[in-house]
């Protein structure tokens, strides 16, 4: 699992699925699921298809040292096809979850960890995998993602 945040305060699941759906746009991106600031999640792919969002033009060592048949460029060999991606809806430009939006993210993690038989340990921010500053607080706040994955372990 991926974990990111949408990139606009304030943005809705339904904004977050237009953008990714925009025909205009130039670059693709996705999730599989979107998680609003009110707790809902709402699931835009199957876990099963492959949905651009965790890919970059670069990846941290980390990355490669972890994933290193999943993270070149070539085609079908992208992290995108190995990882399901989770997007998380905020209110302001710190990027920090709402209560409803972390006890739903731990939920979520749960079920996936479950559905998929994945341990906790498969669960990373886009961070690091590429180093992109995604999402933003639980890069600016490493004891808060420690803490988010500890509660999903618990």
């Amino acid at each position: 699992m991926v974990w990111h945040y949408t990139q606009n305060p304030g943005q809705s699941p339904l904004g977050a699925f237009e953008y990714f759906n925009d025909p205009t746009k130039t670059a693709y991106s996705g999730c599989h699921y979107c998680i609003g600031t009110d707790g809902q999640i709402y699931q835009f792919a199957d876990a099963e298809r492959a949905v651009w969002h965790a890919g970059g033009e670069s990846y941290t060592q980390w990355a490669l040292n972890q994933y290193a048949n999943w993270t070149t460029n070539q085609a079908g060999k992208t992290p995108n096809w190995a990882f399901i991606g989770v997007e998380m809806c905020h209110l302001d430009d710190t990027g920090k979850p709402t209560d409803a939006t972390l006890k739903a993210s731990v939920w979520l993690a749960k079920h996936l960890i479950s559905e998929y038989n994945l341990k906790s340990c498969n669960m990373v921010r886009h961070y690091d995998l590429t180093g992109k500053i995604c999402p933003k607080y639980w890069v600016d706040n490493p004891q808060a993602w420690a803490g988010f994955k500890r509660r999903v372990r618990g």
